[in-house]
């Protein structure tokens, strides 16, 4: 996953999100406007997401609908803002510190 603080919601590859049984909604998505150009993405919704000690539940991700426009070699998905927003985070010398807003 990569760390993208200006993606208002967490972004998926249609792959990651069958492995991890999120199902898209067919009645919420977007056009996302991406580095490879814009596409339609499917919303649905992560039980539990957590990265470390830093656990999030009912998080609004998106799905995307074309594999082959994905985030690169490797990479499921993007963490967005849905996921990271819940918490008060910093990067120092490229260690990310995520720590609970109350």
């Amino acid at each position: 996953m990569i760390i993208d603080t200006g993606a208002s919601r967490t972004s998926l590859t249609r792959s990651f999100a069958a492995r991890a049984g999120i199902e898209p909604v067919k009645d919420d998505g977007s056009i996302a406007h991406t580095a490879n150009g814009a596409i339609w993405v499917m919303g649905g919704r992560a039980k539990v997401i957590s990265l470390g000690d830093a656990r999030a539940s009912n998080i609004p991700v998106f799905i995307q609908t074309v594999e082959q426009k994905g985030f690169g070699p490797g990479i499921d998905g993007l963490l967005g803002l849905s996921f990271l927003g819940n918490f008060k985070f910093t990067v120092n010398d490229g260690v990310l510190e995520l720590q609970p807003l109350s």
